[in-house]
């Protein structure tokens, strides 16, 4: 930090509102002075103090024809200058300030301005800069409303919901279950259970039928005829013997004799010849 802080003349001289004022140059051109000086501000890890020791701004361009437009004169958290242009119209808007920056002045440019002139810069310097910027410093405090929903981030991911805070995500499942509701409605009342019936009474047994009779038995048929044994046929006859040789004679003494040869038998007779079967009656 300089030693004295930027700004301490002017804080002596009870000129504190010379401290980071927004001007125009000696010699006015497109571009702004802003003199030494400091401010705190505020951060997660408590505040600190931001010394900037004074300088120019780039050039700031002009609107085309029939345009205005608002520059924001802004120092950021490193102690740069930082201009914000605003969207150019007719009767243009003032821009917004994105975090991390300390207004000090707006300039109002019109598009047939070719420097800027003290008539052209609006002091918007705050008195203080300890305001909260961010959700994280608001840890564990209890007050009412210094925890709106919707500056506690949402990541969508794959829940298919679209919004980007707490609190848009908690309008949008209501949108989706109000839906549902509309859709499904509501369950109908169940029905009383019906009474039993009576149970009836048994039938009565049949009779019994009749047996049928039996059957009378059919008549044998009468047996055939014998038939009659045929005849028998003749015998045939018998052969006859043969008739027995005649002996030899005797021979005289010495040498013996030799025998007389065998008759030849007889021949059998045939045999008879059978007699035919007879025919059945």
């Amino acid at each position: 930090m300089n030693i004295p802080p930027y700004g301490d003349t002017f804080k002596k001289a009870l000129l504190q509102f010379a401290n980071l004022k927004v001007k125009a140059q000696n010699t006015p051109n497109m571009t702004v002075y802003v003199s030494p000086g400091g401010f705190w501000h505020y951060t997660s890890t408590g505040s600190s103090y931001i010394e900037f020791a004074g300088g120019s701004s780039g050039t700031i361009s002009v609107p085309a024809s029939p345009n205005k437009k608002w520059t924001l004169v802004t120092l950021n958290t490193s102690g740069n200058i930082v201009t914000i242009d605003g969207t150019a119209a007719p009767t243009p808007d003032i821009p917004a300030i994105p975090r991390g920056r300390i207004c000090l002045a707006a300039i109002y440019i019109q598009n047939s301005d070719t420097t800027i002139s003290e008539d052209m810069i609006f002091d918007m310097r705050p008195v203080f800069e300890l305001s909260v910027k961010d959700h994280r410093d608001l840890q564990s405090t209890s007050l009412a409303a210094s925890h709106p929903a919707t500056a506690i981030a949402f990541t969508p991911g794959a829940s298919g919901l679209v919004s980007t805070n707490l609190q848009d995500a908690i309008f949008e499942l209501k949108i989706l279950f109000d839906d549902l509701y509309v859709h499904a409605g509501s369950s109908g009342t169940s029905g009383t259970a019906g009474t039993s019936g009576i149970d009836g009474t048994s039938g009565t047994s049949g009779i019994d039928g009749t047996s049928g009779t039996d059957g009378s038995s059919g008549t044998s048929g009468s047996s055939g005829t014998d038939g009659s044994s045929g005849t028998s046929g003749d015998s045939g006859t018998s052969g006859t013997s043969g008739s027995s040789g005649t002996s030899g004679t005797s021979g005289t003494d010495g040498s013996s004799g030799t025998s007389g040869t065998d008759g030849v038998d007889g021949t059998s007779g045939t045999s008879g010849v059978d007699g035919t079967s007879g025919t059945s009656a």
